[in-house]
């Protein structure tokens, strides 16, 4: 199951950054069953099961902050949430550019769990392109080929994805710390 994003409406059969996806899922499915590896920090994931796509948004990034280093802001912070993603959840971040509308897309395999970001973006799309796509993998979706067209969050599972994003990004805490300064 793949979860994207795309910018207009286009089909995701017609995607270059869909089709690589599908070539990961490909190999690794050759791979040997003993290869594949599943973090035992998986089965830690809180169970949302009951919550509507808000409140889970922030049980798991309430979570997710318990579990990561802080990031730091500006330029580094794409690569340092990448690199935890790698080093907590053993998540495969790759960054390639891809001449077509799909920005992001996440292989929902916890075995193999994969997130594909299209380098053709701004820096800070990049970067909640890359938290949004981590919130479909942490709520545990595995149905078939989902696009999020148009990024304006039209279901459930891509409302909860970008609240999920939100909050990691920028945290209730800092808000209520920025707000506080004013």
């Amino acid at each position: 199951a793949v979860a994207a994003r795309s910018v207009t409406s286009m089909r995701a059969a017609e995607s270059t950054l869909i089709a690589r996806v599908n070539q990961i899922q490909d190999l690794r499915l050759a791979l040997p069953a003993d290869t594949r590896q599943r973090r035992e920090v998986w089965d830690e994931v809180p169970s949302v099961a009951g919550l509507d796509e808000f409140a889970s948004a922030r049980v798991l990034a309430d979570w997710v902050l318990s579990k990561l280093r802080p990031f730091e802001d500006g330029a580094g912070r794409f690569v340092g949430l990448a690199e935890e993603l790698g080093v907590q959840f053993g998540i495969d971040v790759i960054v390639e550019p891809f001449d077509d509308d799909v920005i992001g897309a996440a292989l929902l395999s916890r075995e193999y769990p994969t997130i594909v970001v299209n380098a053709t973006q701004r820096r800070q799309r990049s970067l909640f392109t890359l938290a949004h796509e981590f919130g479909h993998l942490l709520a545990g979706e595995s149905s078939g080929v989902q696009v999020d067209r148009q990024v304006r969050a039209v279901s459930a599972d891509e409302r909860r994805a970008n609240v999920f994003a939100s909050e990691l990004l920028l945290p209730r805490a800092r808000v209520a710390e920025l707000a506080a300064e004013l």
